[in-house]
């Protein structure tokens, strides 16, 4: 039976095994574990990016973000529209597309915004819809949707809650979410999917990207969910005493540094925090860990009702598939966040796929996010574009998937061939490798030993061959447009 309705779900910031389909031990996930056991859950899912936008553009437009120019969430850059993506490839075959929920497919200039007063936002709702889509309800992020006006934050005004709920600026804060449950911006994406859902005709075949804000920052679940949440097993912290004190690891500084030291432009979030991510106490780090994995429990919830809903207007024609942009150290090597991290808990994601054509529980098949949009074409009927750097995930299930994974972000390169995980950061200035064979906790860095050498110049030949293979190819494309969204011009919304 062919597909007649592919449910894209997306979480944001969501590592792999908060998930307890994953072994995840903090909390119950029985509507994820549910699609699990029903179709198939990859164990080898790796993220183009460890960071949103360049992740979220990748698997929109199933290339690279070194290809696209989409390498990070401060360059001012945006995808052409007429580049391939889900949304238009699938309209052009006669697909409904749609979308609710966080898109975050344009730069974000932290430095020129401000918590609470949000600039106007139709210029980005604009080029949104151009990039194919049929229908847009809105919520850019726990973060972003209070920067721009949205449906979303718009829908806040108009019900008197916006400076109840808007997002102070705190990203360590861990709180309850202060409003109504429904207007949690979690529920509030998954009740405009479902709403949608029960207003689209079902002969009309659809194509709806549900993608969830959290449990990305600032972690603030209903208070309710924080019960769901095994508080025996808190904090989770797997670290090795005396890891970062080589200083070959672009961490070492968000893990601990001088009071009165800035923090570095690489460091995670959490290390933001005056002496660095060491100075979390145990019982900041169970608050911390407390309201992200209850902030998953309620996701979890939102995928069940979602998931029933696109079954009933469309029966067993549902292919739906569940992953996130990137995970969350939230406690490994004592971190927190995803800042220029190339640590297994950001890079892996979870990955389900359920419905026509995906069953067989778990699989050792090396995919990435990237793989989506041949997968949809494959669904939709229409042709992979010519650059794309993904595969159908099918063809993954039958060969094992792609040798070598990479992951990008500005200033920072990952190859990953399995078992060795090189990553190169420009902005630190260290090269780290981890046979994570051996190794899998990823403490002992061999890039700069003898035992790590033939690993190292394979993946750093790896790494040259996939960089000049992008900005050599004189076929390559256009490089995304510059955003235009906040020029001088740009007025405050009223």
């Amino acid at each position: 039976m062919p597909a007649n309705c592919i449910l894209l779900v997306t979480m944001d910031e969501c590592r792999y095994d908060a998930l307890s389909c994953y072994g995840g031990r903090a909390i119950a996930t029985p509507h994820m574990d549910a699609l699990a056991s029903a179709g198939i859950r990859f164990d080898r899912a790796l993220t183009p990016s460890p960071v949103c936008l360049p992740a979220r553009c990748a698997l929109l437009s199933g290339q690279y973000p070194h290809r696209t120019g989409m390498i990070s969430n401060t360059v001012e850059r945006r995808l052409l529209p007429s580049t391939p993506n889900v949304f238009n490839l699938a309209r052009r075959a006669g697909w409904t597309t749609a979308m609710t929920g966080k898109c975050h497919f344009t730069a974000t200039p932290y430095d020129r915004l401000t918590y609470g007063k949000p600039l106007d936002g139709e210029p980005i709702r604009r080029y949104l819809l151009s990039l194919g889509l049929d229908h847009l309800a809105l919520c850019d992020g726990k973060v972003g949707t209070f920067w721009f006006w949205d449906e979303y934050s718009r829908g806040l005004k108009e019900a008197g809650l916006f400076d109840q709920v808007a997002f102070s600026g705190r990203p360590a804060e861990a709180r309850t979410f202060p409003g109504p449950e429904e207007w949690h911006p979690d529920v509030w994406t998954a009740r405009q999917a479902i709403a949608y859902l029960a207003a689209h005709e079902a002969e009309k075949p659809l194509l709806l990207w549900v993608s969830f804000p959290g449990p990305h920052y600032p972690h603030d679940p209903p208070a309710r969910y924080l019960d769901r949440v095994d508080d025996r097993v808190l904090p989770l912290l797997r670290w090795q005493e005396g890891e970062f004190e080589g200083g070959d690891k672009a961490h070492g500084k968000s893990f601990r540094r001088g009071a009165d030291e800035p923090g570095p432009s690489w460091r995670c979030e959490g290390g933001g925090k005056p002496g660095g991510s060491a100075t979390y106490t145990d019982e900041e780090w169970r608050q911390i860990q407390r309201h992200y994995f209850a902030n998953v429990a309620l996701i979890d919830d939102c995928v069940g009702e979602l998931v029933a809903a696109a079954r009933a207007k469309f029966g067993d024609a549902v292919w739906v598939v569940l992953t996130a942009d990137h995970g969350d150290m939230m406690g490994a090597h004592r971190l927190w966040g995803k800042g220029f991290c190339a640590y297994e808990e950001v890079v892996k994601v979870p990955f389900l796929a359920a419905g026509p054509g995906f069953s067989g529980g778990p699989s050792n098949a090396r995919v990435s996010l990237l793989d989506i949009l041949p997968t949809v074409c494959g669904m939709v009927g229409t042709a992979v574009p010519q650059r794309c750097d993904g595969r159908d995930l099918r063809q993954s299930l039958a060969d094992g998937g792609p040798e070598l994974l990479f992951s990008f972000h500005a200033g920072l390169m990952i190859v990953d061939d399995g078992r060795w995980r090189l990553s190169i950061n420009q902005l630190a200035g260290t090269v780290e490798l981890y046979d994570r064979q051996t190794d899998p906790g990823e403490y002992v860095n061999l890039a700069h030993v003898p035992a790590g050498s033939p690993a190292r110049q394979r993946l750093e030949r790896a790494a040259l061959d996939q960089m000049m293979t992008a900005a050599l190819d004189v076929r390559q494309p256009p490089f995304a447009a510059e955003n235009g969204f906040l020029q001088p011009q740009t007025k405050v919304a009223e």
